[in-house]
């Protein structure tokens, strides 16, 4: 979402780089109304590669780099490793991402994270629905959704079954699960990526993090830090502005357009 405080943060922050910028919000998010019952989920990329296909095709010459965070990052770490063609991707950065979304979920659903985090997520998309509830309940028949289940729900677990098993074409939850987890689908990658978690993010707990899957089989490199939490990672007695990720991150885009003839 354009409108969230560490987006903006962090597009400033490459802005003064010298980098031109680009956001792309998911469906239903930015202020934009849904036209569509499909909103966003872990499994579907197909708007990422859209966008990145009309970003190169009007931008030939310029070389492209990607960020995503949190569910972002999921969903870009699934564009890039969707299948071994080559992207028009030069390099990734990805924080803050559930490598495992079974286990993410049940992390969040641990009785203080189910407090914490889970049952704020759970509204704030419920929020989205309620929001764009007349056309949904204008197609809703055709895609067998209930929002009313969606409504009453207490996690985002159920949400997805209520609502994105139906509307995505999923028959059960562990398929949907696997579809979505990038952690199997790394020998795919052909893009250089650089990650980062935290070993104490609620959404991806240690267990779900593939340290074994950099071995150099993919181009991945991946930084778990002992602290960071959420899209966290403040530094300092002051912890305001840039984060640990954010400085990161514009690092590594540095070297990426410095360096891409060599990757």
């Amino acid at each position: 979402d354009s409108h969230v405080n560490y987006v903006k943060q962090l597009v400033e922050l490459i802005n003064l780089q010298g980098y031109r910028t680009i956001v792309f919000n998911n469906r239903g998010l930015g202020g934009a109304p849904l036209q569509t019952p499909r909103t966003f989920c872990p499994p579907y990329c197909n708007d990422v590669e859209l966008i990145v296909n009309h970003i190169k095709k009007r931008f030939q010459n310029a070389p492209l780099a990607a960020i995503g965070v949190s569910l972002g990052g999921i969903i870009l770490l699934n564009y890039l490793a969707k299948d071994q063609a080559a992207k028009p991707i030069i390099a990734a950065y990805v924080s803050s991402i559930g490598w495992d979304i079974g286990k993410s979920m049940d992390s969040l659903e641990q009785p203080v994270n189910q407090l914490l985090y889970n049952r704020h997520c759970t509204r704030r998309l419920q929020k989205m629905f309620k929001k764009n509830e007349d056309y949904l309940l204008s197609v809703k028949d055709q895609y067998s959704f209930n929002l009313d289940k969606v409504y009453s729900a207490n996690s985002m677990r159920q949400i997805d079954q209520y609502y994105k098993l139906p509307v995505f074409g999923y028959t059960n939850i562990d398929e949907y699960h696997v579809a979505g987890s990038p952690a199997g689908k790394l020998s795919n990658l052909t893009t250089p990526v650089l990650c980062i978690n935290a070993a104490d993010d609620p959404f991806s707990p240690p267990d779900a993090i593939p340290v074994d899957k950099c071995n150099g089989s993919a181009p991945l490199a991946l930084v778990v830090t002992k602290y960071g939490g959420h899209i966290g990672f403040m530094e300092g007695a002051f912890p305001f502005g840039p984060t640990f990720s954010d400085k990161l991150a514009v690092q590594f885009i540095n070297s990426v357009f410095k360096y891409q003839h060599e990757l």
